[in-house]
């Protein structure tokens, strides 16, 4: 799905949901808060105003919340701070392992090309492989954290073998 089909269908979806019930106007929030991360889609939506468009005429006022990243934002969700958010694919499968309550209402296709291992210029670790014994920071719950589990699977290094650093992103 691209961008603008999944925003279609985000922004489409909210609004016929909200239009279509005849009781709407009765129970119609006063308002959404929609919690965004500073990459993904809705940076371009919020910016564009594309959604507050579509409420203003039904008296809903549209708030976002920013997140560092996809765990603290579910939990959000979870209880209650935050109505809607868009997070990869990795903290959704956390979340609800631990019980929360949430619920997908769209997925984007990845073939996986938006993340990456990243290490200073002048490091020695050009492989896999090379990451045994070392120290490796990621978001804890995060996509970072299943691409590290599955980039040290397929080099054949055990979860031991290296020394985890869950840090926040900004860390």
């Amino acid at each position: 799905m691209k961008r603008r089909e999944f925003l279609r269908l985000s922004v489409g979806s909210i609004a016929t949901a909200a239009l279509v019930r005849p009781s709407f106007a009765e129970r119609a929030p006063k308002e959404i808060r929609i919690g965004t991360q500073k990459g993904g889609y809705f940076p371009a939506v919020r910016q564009r105003r594309t959604i507050e468009d579509v409420f203003q005429p039904l008296g809903i006022e549209i708030k976002w919340i920013d997140f560092q990243f996809g765990p603290p934002l579910l939990e959000a969700i979870n209880v209650g701070s935050v109505d809607f958010g868009y997070v990869g694919d990795t903290p959704p499968i956390f979340a609800q392992a631990a019980g929360a309550r949430i619920r997908y209402v769209a997925a984007v296709k990845s073939d996986g090309s938006t993340q990456a291992i990243i290490v200073p210029k002048d490091s020695p670790i050009r492989t896999l492989a090379d990451l045994r014994g070392k120290r490796i920071a990621f978001a804890k719950g995060s996509s970072a954290n299943n691409l590290l589990v599955a980039a040290l699977e397929k080099a054949g290094i055990a979860w031991g073998d290296i020394t985890p650093a869950p840090l926040a992103p900004a860390d």
